[in-house]
């Protein structure tokens, strides 16, 4: 559970911030210029709640039909979103002669690699077990967020007791 917790809150908070992220987010105007699949409806204006799994219904056996045909979409969405967000970083690489391992998971766009896919969360046997889980996570994540916004900000010392908000 701890490693869930703190490998979930570590992971988001680091996804934007990984070196290959600018290529990967890079707007270009050439006509070579990857064309992402729209989004799936539970991201609203480009944007995701990371502590909302409730699009993870549909990967637990206990899923209705409808919730696994919504899932099976998203898992779809997914894997297309991070097919052409891989290839064009490893374009992109190629013009300055580098090259990464085979079957890296590198240049996935933000909106994506927001996205977990529910194998990530196969060992746990329900949906319900996954939602307990998630609240401290959510904690720890929210917490680290709200700390490095504060510090950016500069209204953070040293000394400050953030346990006491």
């Amino acid at each position: 559970m701890r490693r869930f917790i703190f490998g979930f809150a570590l992971g988001c908070a680091c996804l934007a911030a990984h070196p290959f992220a600018a290529i990967a987010q890079e707007n270009t105007n050439s006509a070579s210029a990857v064309v992402y699949p729209e989004p799936p409806e539970f991201i609203q204006e480009r944007r995701f709640d990371l502590g909302d799994f409730e699009y993870l219904r549909g990967y637990f056996p206990e899923a209705s039909e409808a919730e696994k045909a919504r899932y099976a979409q998203i898992s779809k969405w997914l894997e297309r979103c991070s097919d052409l967000g891989r290839v064009r970083l490893d374009t992109k690489l190629a013009e300055l002669d580098v090259t990464l391992p085979e079957g890296h998971s590198f240049g996935t766009p933000n909106i994506c690699g927001q996205v977990i896919d529910g194998e990530q969360f196969e060992e746990f046997a329900s949906f319900a077990k996954l939602l307990k889980a998630s609240r401290g996570a959510r904690l720890v994540f929210d917490t680290l967020v709200q700390t490095i916004a504060r510090v950016e900000r500069g209204v953070f010392s040293s000394g400050e007791d953030l346990g006491a908000e």
